[in-house]
């Protein structure tokens, strides 16, 4: 068994999706103070952060800007970081803007160490998915650890 992330394109597993990814900019609290309603002004006046992933070090940024009408935005600016985790903690310690999935870091966004300063959302057309060999989804305990995954995302 394994959780992927990305577009299903997995033959001869069984998939089960687990989540969509949808994604927001996310600042500490104090980056965000004073906003405003203008999130185009917003996200040129402060430091992008990213997530590498693969070749393309800007995806999740010139996604986004392409589903919210922001194409204009110069998304290929800022750092560049190698995780999720370090996005959020640049973006807590007042490093720039990151994008991500808030529901991977509940507790930060809980606590208001981190926030999202605007109430947009894009789904970003990658999806979480389990998978496992058919031949085992059967065995009691793949069966059982399957349903569980299944069950911690069924809220998400």
């Amino acid at each position: 068994m394994a959780i992927f992330f990305g577009v299903n394109t997995v033959d001869a597993l069984i998939v089960d999706l687990l989540m969509r990814e949808e994604f927001t900019p996310v600042c500490s609290p104090r980056l965000a103070t004073g906003a405003g309603n203008d999130l185009a002004a917003f996200l040129r006046g402060r430091p992008l952060l990213h997530v590498r992933q693969g070749d393309d070090l800007y995806q999740c940024w010139s996604i986004f800007a392409g589903h919210a009408g922001l194409e204009e935005l110069a998304v290929e600016r800022g750092i560049v970081l190698e995780t999720a985790d370090l996005v959020v903690e640049s973006a807590i310690n007042d490093g720039g803007v990151g994008m991500i999935d808030t529901r991977l870091f509940p507790e930060e966004m809980k606590s208001g160490r981190l926030v999202a300063p605007f109430d947009v959302r894009v789904k970003s057309g990658r999806s979480y998915f389990l998978v496992s060999r058919a031949e085992e989804i059967e065995i009691p305990r793949i069966a059982a650890f399957r349903q569980w995954v299944i069950e911690q995302f069924a809220n998400q």
